[in-house]
């Protein structure tokens, strides 16, 4: 392997271990050296950036723009910190190695890993790791978008305040992982579902606007097991993700059935129990007793409840967003449901062909 190594001060103060995969944008990385900084209270001062790319002439232009971001944001601390570059070619090999040496070196208490970028296979194989040597310090940050809806770029700030960014730290996975653990696993595979949902759809700009609220949304539930008030934030982004989506589905499903006489067409003023009606069509359908299946709707199968969850969804967002919160208790299981149905919900119009259809409508009313 290749590694490269720079001391951008005569004195290192002998301290934490802060280890980053790489990312070529460089307001994340300088984001993430930024909070983690703040939030550590500057425990760390070596930093080791892991890297997959080839060629040699590549990596050292890479490594020597990481040099030059530590040195932006972190040395007018007046501080000294150690920068190191390793890029890996054998990932199932080498990080298991990596954070065993890190370990021996620096003491687990004193290794910190941000799982915020990189290739999931590289972040999930450093959560796997990690858990395994026994280190804590886990992290992923989102940094919050300003009124343009640009991402804040924090080391320019003179106040780092958390009211521009977020930090999640998850606990290391166990063989009996606990059921109010955050598991960095089951995080990566809500992402990896949202990815998949969006995926080919990014030149749509209202599916960046729901794929944006869907991350914020599992983020909530995740902060919920600290705050169990993000358990309604994240029901309330789902919620808005629904009444997102809820006329435009009703203009698709018209858009598909202009040229035919069914009794739902004469809802369309009322998005609900336009797809209420559409749905029960389709169930009624589908029925293998039916003697004049028309087939018209099969494009929603295999959703033949679909009304009932865009209605639960909306429901509980009324819950979360109106209820008394002292007599309406809004507990993990039900932000976990509100979530999952919504994916489900986007991931078969996905593999049914309809939402990149649904993403390109335009707004027609509000709904009720």
């Amino acid at each position: 392997y290749v590694k490269l190594n720079v001391i951008i001060s005569s004195v290192i103060i002998m301290s934490g271990l802060l280890i980053i995969p790489g990312n070529p944008n460089q307001e994340t990385i300088k984001n993430i050296l930024c909070v983690l900084n703040k939030e550590l209270n500057q425990k760390f001062r070596k930093i080791l950036f892991l890297e997959t790319v080839r060629g040699y002439e590549d990596l050292n232009q890479r490594f020597e723009r990481y040099r030059k971001y530590v040195e932006i944001v972190l040395t007018t601390l007046g501080e000294g910190y150690e920068v190191r570059l390793r890029n890996i070619k054998n990932i199932q090999t080498e990080i298991p190695q990596i954070i065993a040496d890190a370990v021996k070196e620096n003491g687990k208490d004193n290794v910190f890993i941000d799982l915020t970028n990189g290739k999931k296979d590289l972040t999930g194989s450093l959560y796997t790791a990690a858990s395994i040597c026994g280190i804590e310090h886990l992290y992923y940050i989102e940094v919050y978008r300003d009124k343009n809806g640009n991402f804040y770029r924090l080391y320019e700030l003179k106040d780092v305040n958390p009211k521009y960014y977020r930090i999640i730290k998850f606990e290391p996975t166990t063989e009996i992982q606990s059921l109010a653990g955050i598991n960095y696993m089951d995080f990566v595979s809500y992402k990896n579902a949202i990815d998949e949902i969006f995926d080919g759809l990014e030149d749509i700009s209202s599916s960046n606007i729901i794929k944006s609220a869907l991350e914020k949304a599992l983020i909530d539930y995740f902060d919920g097991l600290k705050n169990e008030v993000k358990y309604r934030d994240s029901i309330r982004n789902v919620g808005w993700v629904n009444e997102y989506i809820v006329p435009r589905l009703v203009r698709v499903i018209k858009k598909r059935c202009e040229n035919e006489n069914f009794e739902f067409l004469k809802y369309e003023n009322n998005p609900y129990k336009f797809l209420h009606s559409a749905f029960d069509y389709l169930r009624k359908d589908i029925n293998p007793k039916s003697k004049s299946s028309t087939g018209k709707l099969n494009f929603l199968l295999p959703l033949v409840g679909g009304d009932y969850i865009i209605n639960y969804i909306r429901h509980m967002r009324n819950c979360a967003s109106h209820a008394n919160r002292a007599s309406v208790k809004i507990r993990r299981i039900d932000a976990k449901l509100c979530l999952d149905a919504m994916l489900n919900l986007l991931k078969t119009f996905k593999d049914n062909g309809i939402l990149e259809e649904i993403l390109k409508q335009d707004d027609v009313y509000e709904t009720q």
